[in-house]
């Protein structure tokens, strides 16, 4: 509980941002918490997992947030604190999450991954959804 993590449950796993500025932690309870490395408080939270968060990073650039639990990965974009999306379709249990670079790239190679996958729907990027996601890329 001294964590901010609901009293009686454990904390799963935790991890520094790139940048040592801040910290994430996942938890038993559901949620990932987000807190000041430098005073140790609690600056918000991630929530919308239905059980047990396995494991929370960072991104390399810290712009990103990454949880695992129990069976989806949540994204959470840690300017606006809002959750992008989850990731579901694992049969098993996830216990742990990380990003690789080899795999996500940079800004353009998401954005070119993002427009290719929108296009097999028949759908484009909005000026917005640039905005938010790319940086108006």
């Amino acid at each position: 509980h001294r964590a901010g993590h609901r009293k009686g449950t454990a904390v799963t796993s935790v991890a520094f941002s790139p940048c040592g500025l801040r910290i994430v932690s996942a938890g038993r309870d559901s949620t990932a918490r987000v807190w000041s490395a430098a005073t140790g408080r609690p600056s918000y939270v991630l929530g919308g997992h239905v059980a047990i968060v396995s494991g929370a990073a960072f991104s390399p650039s810290g712009h990103w947030v990454v949880t695992a639990g129990p069976t989806a990965a949540g994204l959470w974009e840690t300017p606006t604190r809002q959750r992008l999306l989850f990731l579901y379709g694992h049969s098993g249990r996830l216990l742990a999450v990380s990003f690789a670079c080899r795999v996500c790239g940079g800004i353009p190679e998401l954005l070119q991954l993002a427009e290719r996958r929108l296009a097999a729907t028949g759908r484009k990027l909005t000026p917005e959804e640039r905005r938010r996601y790319f940086g108006g890329r």
